[in-house]
């Protein structure tokens, strides 16, 4: 018979544990659990997905009114305006789209020093601006430039709608 008080290399008694053994046997049932299961999914999922065909949603068809909000405003946007330099008269091309159902009011703005260089008035949906006059010459170079349009409702109230700020460059040559 084995001797129950047996000693370790640094000279303590050590008694065989009963509870290491059930945690042992509890360890290898769940081993054995898990690799049955395991095993038995693959076989109902294979044989699931030969028998049943995909399922796809159904169409759907989005219900809209007569001035219906959800169409949302058109923005135009650039990443670069071209303009000449040293002059005040320019030609570009800000519009408002023609789908629009509000105003817009677009103003250019130079981003690194704040200033203003143009504004401009009401746009009508459709309208564009071929030629504009800048508050100053700009001296040749590209300008980080913010785009800002306002929106404004046709309804008379002339009441703001969603906007946009955009950043682009100007280049002036």
């Amino acid at each position: 018979m084995a001797d129950s008080n047996r000693k370790t290399p640094d000279g303590f008694h050590k008694k065989p544990s009963l509870q290491n053994g059930i945690i042992l046997l509890l360890l290898l049932a769940l081993l054995a659990t898990g690799a049955y299961s395991m095993s038995g999914s693959r076989r109902s999922w294979s044989a699931e997905a030969e028998t049943t065909a995909p399922q796809f949603e159904e169409e759907q068809t989005k219900v809209s009114s007569e001035g219906d909000a959800d169409r949302g405003i058109r923005i135009p946007g650039y990443s670069v305006i071209m303009v000449p330099a040293g002059t005040k008269n320019v030609s570009v091309d800000l519009y408002n789209p023609e789908e629009n159902e509000v105003y817009f009011k677009v103003k250019l703005t130079l981003s690194d020093t704040g200033e203003e260089i143009y504004a401009s008035k009401l746009l009508k949906p459709g309208q564009h601006l071929y030629e504009i006059e800048l508050n100053r010459a700009l001296e040749a170079g590209d300008y980080r430039l913010l785009l800002e349009y306002e929106t404004l409702s046709m309804d008379g109230s002339y009441s703001g709608k969603n906007g946009a700020k955009l950043n682009c460059i100007l280049r002036a040559a």
